[in-house]
């Protein structure tokens, strides 16, 4: 490994969970079984903190649970109600990975995906709306952030924001497959620094209400872990060059609507969930990992798109 990076490796563990882990990230795959289920995969979560998106890949809510927001509090990506609190249901993250308490049906098929919060690589914030006028959000990524992802957690009604470096003057939903919009309401038109990012009037600053923020970096550096940035396709193969094989890729058009897509190396190059939905994971060839990126395949649009890898 190079600069102190982990070495990647995909593990075979008891009980059928494959998982494929670095020092920061992990893709886990396990089946349920009706009771808790405890999930190794080497990342400290409890002492550094981070994200678990755990997903069914049947027709199912996505469940995300993070150490800002505490064990019992789940949110889901493809609706815009608040935080549902799950008591001794939450997920726990452990020293080791994670442990889930939602007793999955036995056969179901589930994928999680783990981010650790970490230096240039991953963090999770939590802040109190202020209402209207734009103000800053302090955060410990340790670089400008490349993807950031805001959502309400203690009220219904308002939709998941994304920033993105492509163009911090506009707005994505996570929840719904809309193009880009106006991002004055939410981040203020503003693009986030090394230390604060921006948020404005009801959209992520609503008065008195409680929000949590996914921020995702874009780092250049020759051993990196983790890059945001677009691409343009028109029924052809468009090759993204990260210098290193993805492990997950999540992007979206940014001008038309059009679905998320999210993928990992650990489910096959031809399964898709989407964010925005509920639906089971689908099968269509849209891209293919390589030794420096990931190609993509087949999209019938001229657009920018924008990723996180």
């Amino acid at each position: 490994p190079a600069s102190g990076v982990a070495q990647a490796f995909s593990l075979e563990v008891a009980g059928g969970t494959t998982t494929f882990t670095n020092d920061a990230f992990s893709t886990d795959l396990y089946t349920g079984n009706g009771s808790s289920q405890t999930i190794t995969n080497g990342l400290d979560l409890s002492t550094d903190g981070g994200l678990v998106w755990e997903r069914p890949r049947i027709s199912s809510d996505h469940w995300l649970w993070d150490s800002a927001r505490g064990p019992q509090y789940s949110l889901a990506t493809n609706t815009t109600s608040p935080q549902s609190d799950m008591g001794a249901n939450g997920t726990l993250l452990t020293s080791t990975g994670f442990t889930s308490r939602m007793g999955w049906g036995s056969g179901t098929p589930i994928v999680s995906w783990s981010f650790r919060k970490a230096s240039k690589f991953f963090d999770v914030v939590t802040y109190t709306g202020t209402g209207g006028p734009a103000r800053t959000v302090n955060h410990s990524l340790g670089s400008v952030p490349g993807m950031i992802i805001v959502k309400q957690a203690s009220a219904t009604g308002e939709p998941w924001l994304v920033q993105h470096r492509y163009n911090t003057t506009k707005k994505l939903r996570l929840n719904t497959t809309s193009a880009e919009s106006d991002g004055d309401d939410g981040f203020g038109n503003t693009a986030p620094t090394s230390s604060v990012f921006t948020v404005k009037y009801n959209g992520a600053n609503k008065s008195g209400e409680t929000y949590v923020a996914y921020l995702f970096a874009h780092d250049t550096a020759s051993d990196s872990r983790i890059k945001c940035g677009t691409f343009t396709t028109v029924g052809a193969v468009a090759s993204i060059n990260l210098g290193w094989e993805p492990q997950f890729v999540i992007f979206k058009k940014t001008n038309g609507v059009e679905p998320w897509f999210m993928l990992d190396s650990q489910r096959g190059l031809s399964k898709v969930l989407r964010p925005n939905t509920s639906d089971a994971e689908i099968t269509t060839n849209v891209w293919e990992p390589t030794s420096t990126g990931f190609d993509v395949l087949n999209l019938s649009t001229t657009a920018p798109y924008i990723y996180m890898a």
